[in-house]
């Protein structure tokens, strides 16, 4: 009975490592994912930079001027 019981074990061991290294292996895809779109965007922001001239102060858009007082004081939010 003990020995049935350490491969019952065993076998949810290994089944529980299989399926932390494919989920490992799918956050290591995320990482990648993001790493490239962080490239292609920071390229596309030199280019945009290099290609517009500097303007003077930073003003807020047309969106955010049109918040009302309670709006604004809710923060960025980010959606992912």
């Amino acid at each position: 009975m003990a020995i049935t019981s350490l491969e019952m074990e065993k076998v949810r061991r290994q089944i529980e490592r299989n399926n932390l290294i494919v989920r490992m292996n799918s956050i290591d895809e995320r990482l990648k994912a993001i790493d490239e779109e962080k490239t292609m965007l920071l390229q596309r922001l030199a280019r945009e930079n290099t290609e517009k001239p500097v303007k003077g102060s930073i003003r807020a858009s047309s969106a955010a001027r049109n918040l009302s007082p309670v709006d604004r004081t809710r923060g960025f939010h980010y959606q992912y």
